[in-house]
């Protein structure tokens, strides 16, 4: 039901920018499928671009490289949160656990959440390949990982 909302609101945002920007595009004669299919292009051009930052994605459990695109992404906390966050291969009848065990997994705390303590994680960056499942029992902040640009040539910049 969650990503059902979430389809609906990113192509209501998209036909409003649509719209302002003078576009006419009539979405009604696409179907659910197209509609879900159109979100992943835009959320995926809408990554390359310099403006995108993060994406907050609430608790529960999506499969990679169809919920959530495959790659390595940095997971925070909330500010105020404390969510365990999971990884692992295959999911269990009742998508509620790992059906072949978990591979990672890390309780983030946020850093103005009540029980924070400097020790603690505020954030994870794993990689993620097509077929893992992550659950997460809270929300948490997704951001793709900068990378410094090194230079192995030995010509310089």
């Amino acid at each position: 039901m969650k990503r059902k909302i979430s389809a609906l609101l990113l192509v209501v945002v998209f036909v409003f920018s649509c719209t302002y920007a003078g576009a006419d595009i009539d979405l009604s004669a696409m179907s659910f499928d197209e509609l879900v299919a159109l979100q992943s292009q835009i959320i995926d051009e809408m990554q390359r671009r310099d403006e995108w930052t993060y994406v907050v994605i609430p608790g529960g459990v999506y499969e990679i490289g169809v919920d959530i695109p495959e790659g390595t992404w940095t997971i925070s906390a909330e500010p105020h949160s404390d969510p365990y966050v999971n990884i692992g291969n295959g999911i269990n009848e009742t998508r509620t656990d790992f059906a072949d065990g978990c591979i990672e997994w890390a309780h983030l705390v946020g850093e103005y959440n009540s029980h924070y303590d400097e020790s603690d994680m505020t954030s994870v960056t794993w990689n993620f390949s097509k077929g893992h499942y992550f659950i997460s029992d809270s929300t948490t902040i997704w951001t793709k990982p900068i990378r410094p640009a090194f230079d192995f040539s030995g010509q310089g910049e």
